[in-house]
């Protein structure tokens, strides 16, 4: 077992394997993080710059970052491809973190906090929660376009 976040000890993460390569941290409802996993999607950059203003501990991965706040109840665990991120939260949502490592063929991918609180993680501001809410509904809307299309075809 582990702990990540200045004094506070904030994130507490646990061993996912015997080798130690691969670490969790179990957000449940303490923790609200965005899983950004496509950084050349417009969407998921708009919202990207928008949180960086506002995240202290962010976690560089291998398609791009988490940023990890307290929990927001109100933003549920999903994947939301069409918009290239994430949102992992409540019971049974889970991050790969520090000082989680594997190979790809030749290449090492590491996690890595580039950024940590000393104290406390930082809200999530209201602006920042509802353009997530706005870019679910785009990524709603092109599953659906996305479903009509594959049907037509």
């Amino acid at each position: 077992d582990g702990t990540k976040g200045g004094k506070a000890g904030i994130i507490q993460h646990q061993p996912l394997n015997k080798k130690k390569t691969g670490h969790l941290i179990y957000c449940d409802d303490k923790f609200t993080a965005i899983d950004f996993d496509d950084m050349d999607n417009v969407h998921a950059k708009e919202i990207y710059d928008l949180s960086f203003e506002h995240c202290n501990m962010i976690q560089k991965t291998k398609k791009g970052f988490h940023h990890v706040y307290k929990a927001v109840p109100e933003l549920k665990m999903g994947v939301y491809e069409h918009v290239g991120f994430d949102i992992r939260s409540g019971k049974g949502s889970v991050l790969l973190c520090e000082p989680s490592h594997y190979s790809i063929g030749d290449d090492l991918i590491e996690y890595k906090w580039e950024e940590t609180p000393d104290d406390d993680l930082n809200e999530m501001p209201r602006e920042l929660i509802d353009l997530i809410f706005a870019k679910i509904k785009v990524n709603e809307i092109r599953s659906i376009i996305e479903g009509i299309e594959e049907k037509v075809v």
